[in-house]
């Protein structure tokens, strides 16, 4: 079964009971799930009972991840729930209460009546101020007459390309020969801070970059873009749609030289 949460429509959460039977003679029983079906980390408490029967809650303090159910094991005997003296099963119904509470991102002190807020992750955020500041950078990229400033352990922490070539020669110039210096900077800026802009205009340079540079995201994002845009032309390749298929020879020449401020 799925469910809602608050006021939206959109299905969320999935509950479902399951009949578990035992072998060497140990009663049967029923196991409840619960699971986010999309993506989802959280804190949460959680709350499940037969309506009516407080006596069956039982409750868990957990981490809510995707594609991680949360199990009640057992949630209830057989033997129990059909016992008619119980009443569980009024009218042959079964109705099971699940109280989800979302835990705020908030740190409570004793002896303090207000939480303290803890501030949200800005991380790319501060990255992005390092995008093309020449304050602390020691390298420099080019292409056609265009420079970029920017730091050799935060391009080698996001790619395997620029780690291999800076552990190999340290340089600090990077000459890219054959990269429109717009294609350059979009890729750079998603390097600093995971996101990119006018993706459908430069879905197919950025995705050659991508798979030169060793970007997945980036990578993953281009080949989406690129897809959707050509999937109803006439005679396209599904290959060739993904860009499954190696680079063209033509695009196999080095795009990498070094050279000095």
């Amino acid at each position: 079964m799925q469910f809602p949460t608050e006021k939206s429509n959109k299905l969320k959460w999935r509950l479902k009971l399951e009949l578990i039977r035992k072998e060497d003679n140990a009663p049967d029983y029923f196991k409840l799930t619960l699971d986010r079906n999309e993506y989802f980390f959280e804190q949460a408490k959680i709350i499940c009972s037969i309506m009516n029967h407080e006596e069956t809650e039982q409750r868990k303090l957990c981490k809510v991840i995707s594609n991680k159910p949360i199990c009640f094991e057992p949630f209830i005997y057989c033997s129990k729930l059909f016992d008619a003296e119980k009443d569980y099963l009024p009218n042959d119904q079964l109705t099971i209460c699940c109280q989800i509470r979302l835990l705020t991102d908030t740190v409570c002190t004793c002896g303090t009546a207000n939480p303290i807020k803890v501030p949200e992750n800005k991380v790319a955020e501060d990255f992005g101020k390092l995008f093309n500041n020449e304050q602390f950078s020691d390298v420099k990229l080019m292409s056609n007459g265009h420079k970029i400033y920017a730091h050799k352990n935060i391009l080698s922490a996001r790619s395997q390309f620029f780690e291999a070539m800076f552990q190999k020669e340290p340089q600090d110039c990077v000459i890219l020969n054959d990269m429109d210096a717009k294609i350059m900077m979009a890729l750079v800026r998603f390097i600093y801070t995971d996101e990119v802009t006018n993706l459908d205009k430069h879905d197919k340079q950025l995705l050659e970059a991508a798979h030169k540079f060793k970007l997945a995201k980036l990578k993953a994002l281009s080949t989406y873009t690129s897809s959707n845009q050509n999937f109803s032309k006439p005679g396209w390749n599904t290959l060739q749609q993904l860009r499954l298929e190696p680079v063209p020879n033509k695009a196999q020449k080095p795009l990498i030289s070094g050279g000095n401020f």
